[in-house]
């Protein structure tokens, strides 16, 4: 995957995110540790998804959210993230406390998403 490199305004937060590959869209929230390592992955899943992989608030060269109190206020904050750029009905991969997160979007909103993984 030959990754763009994009900020993305969400809820008044600057986001960093990888962006790349050709398919329908996977969104990629990572774990406690952020994204160092767990990009690597990110090539094998471009092959078939486009990959989207925003680094939280308040990680690596996102923006903080002075507002965000816990996993509720991250998983409502990628919904929001979704809508903003317009993936529809994307799946979730989430790992460690991603996989948290996106198992509360999914409670939140099950018709927003597709496969949850």
């Amino acid at each position: 995957m030959s990754p763009r490199e994009q900020t993305i305004t969400v809820g008044g937060v600057d986001v960093h995110a990888w962006v790349g590959g050709r398919g329908e869209p996977l969104l990629v929230v990572h774990g406690a540790g952020g994204n160092r390592g767990f990009t690597r992955a990110l090539a094998a899943l471009a092959a078939r998804y486009t990959v989207w992989a925003p680094t939280h608030p308040g990680f690596g060269r996102s923006g903080d959210a002075e507002w965000m109190e816990g996993i509720d206020d991250l998983a409502r904050f990628y919904l929001w993230f979704i809508d903003v750029v317009g993936l529809g009905r994307p799946h979730v991969l989430g790992h460690s406390i991603g996989g948290w997160t996106a198992a509360e979007m999914a409670a939140m909103s099950p018709g927003a998403l597709g496969r949850l993984v």
